[in-house]
């Protein structure tokens, strides 16, 4: 099932408000290629920048986060100090989602279509896939949060590109009501 804006807005409330995920009881299986194939930095960044376009595209309902930069937003992220605790997680499961990639045999996570990325995105949201290093679900919820921020936040802050995003809700950050009309 492809990933929705009202999938997208619930999964993100969810991750703020979920506990911290449980240690799983079977063991992890690692479903892509082993570590010594991992992809290195270039490739991590691909995977999470066509993951976040998956997470929220663009369609006929407003801007995704191509228009919104949320990709930039998100690799962004890796190299912020104030960042650190998501780094990570974020290096991780981008990591993953590019040799899971390989495995079905695309050069990129990005080579996939639509409906391989959303598959994978899902595997590991249901916990299909379970990564050795890290908790599938939670990378989605948390990769999930950050597109969000990136989509809504002050543009000043590296996303919401030329305020694509407030323009579409109609948001004025002054208090005046819709001014991007």
């Amino acid at each position: 099932m492809p990933f929705d804006r009202r999938r997208v807005l619930l999964s993100g409330a969810a991750t703020l408000l979920a506990p911290a995920c449980k240690k799983e009881e079977k063991p992890a299986v690692d479903d892509a290629p082993p570590p010594d194939q991992a992809s290195g930095r270039k490739g991590v960044e691909v995977a999470l920048v066509s993951a976040a376009r998956r997470i929220l595209p663009s369609d006929g309902n407003g801007p995704g986060a191509q228009e919104a930069g949320v990709g930039a937003y998100v690799v962004g992220l890796l190299d912020d100090p104030a960042a650190a605790q998501l780094k990570s997680i974020l290096m991780k499961g981008g990591d993953f989602l590019h040799r899971a990639a390989k495995n079905r045999g695309a050069k990129t996570f990005a080579d996939l279509d639509a409906a391989a990325q959303d598959q994978v995105l899902q595997d590991l949201l249901d916990g299909k896939m379970r990564p050795n290093r890290f908790s599938g679900p939670r990378f989605v919820q948390v990769l999930t949060a950050v597109c969000l921020e990136g989509y809504l936040c002050d543009p000043r802050r590296g996303g919401n590109k030329d305020k694509v995003a407030w323009t579409w809700l109609g948001y004025d950050p002054k208090g005046r009501g819709a001014v991007y009309e």
